[in-house]
């Protein structure tokens, strides 16, 4: 079946929800680029985040009966279902590396690439503000997700995270002063992490 690419996600939802896997294909082309690059900015493996990717519109067909739009996008919902799959690799891979610390030590082999630490110095901090982000609880992940990265309004986040805009805004300021305090040299340059909330 031919789906107009410029219906909207709510029609093209309704229409996956009736059973069209054609329509849930063009909700999938639409907004899957930004789903993973938002997963890619969490996690550097390129074929790991496309896993995830995977797994998040594998979790949006199942629960697409119950998915949330904001001003007639679905791609909020799946921002925030990204970060909940996020969580559950991150806990997967704490699992693995506490097993894999329990095992004998290997015999130290020395290191003959220093060389390359130059080279990546250009992803450090983004590599320190991805690790910052992981160490926060999930409903600041959620609202920074949300505010900042996708610019939308506390009422608009409120929404779709199902509690009042005071609360929104209050954990907005506190998800970004604890932010900015795992990474207190980097805030002049990240100053969005920082500044007050007006929406």
């Amino acid at each position: 079946m031919d789906i107009p690419a410029k219906r909207s996600d709510v029609e093209l939802l309704a229409d996956a929800i009736d059973g069209n896997p054609d329509s849930f294909g063009v909700l999938f082309d639409r907004h899957g680029k930004r789903v993973l690059i938002h997963v890619r900015r969490q996690i550097g493996g390129a074929a790991e985040a496309e896993d995830i990717v995977a797994m998040v519109f594998l979790e949006a067909w199942r629960a697409r009966g119950r998915i949330r739009s904001v001003d007639d996008s679905v791609l909020p919902w799946l921002l925030v279902t990204s970060n909940n799959i996020l969580r559950n690799h991150h806990r997967s891979a704490r699992r693995y590396a506490a097993y894999l610390a329990r095992l004998p030590a290997p015999a130290v082999v020395p290191d003959h690439a220093e060389h390359t630490v130059e080279a990546l110095g250009q992803a450090h901090h983004a590599t320190e503000v991805n690790r910052a982000f992981a160490q926060l609880t999930a409903r600041h992940q959620d609202v920074l997700t949300l505010c900042v990265l996708q610019e939308m309004t506390v009422r608009e986040a409120a929404d779709l995270l199902g509690a009042p805009a005071a609360t929104i805004k209050t954990r907005l300021r506190r998800a970004k002063k604890r932010l900015g305090a795992l990474i207190p040299h980097l805030a002049p340059t990240h100053h969005y992490f920082t500044e007050g909330v007006s929406r």
